[in-house]
């Protein structure tokens, strides 16, 4: 499920690294180039997949839809992932500061 998310990055990583330099320039400063993480965590309902990415906030719900469509596909087309959900997937929001 994560070489979903990377997928989707991938078209438009070249963006975010460039806002990452333009601003390295005006501070003077390096910074880490960000990108996506998952985990796997336990929560109250069973084993919780999370899965944060960078995102330019102007384009941020088109990316967030192509995440939730590239995951939800790839739930589909793996049968080892099918079998281990039971019921439909929770997609949540969650912001990182």
């Amino acid at each position: 499920m994560f070489g979903a998310v990377n997928m989707v990055y991938e078209k438009y990583r070249a963006g975010i690294e460039n806002q990452l330099g333009s601003i390295e320039r005006r501070l003077e400063v390096q910074l880490k180039a960000p990108v996506p993480e998952a985990k796997l965590q336990f929560a109250d309902v069973g084993l919780e997949f999370v899965v944060r990415y960078p995102v330019d906030i102007r384009r941020a719900s088109e990316i967030d839809d192509q995440i939730t469509r590239s995951v939800l596909q790839s739930l589909e087309e793996e049968q080892e992932l099918k079998v281990a959900v039971l019921g439909s997937p929770r997609i949540r929001a969650a912001i990182k500061g």
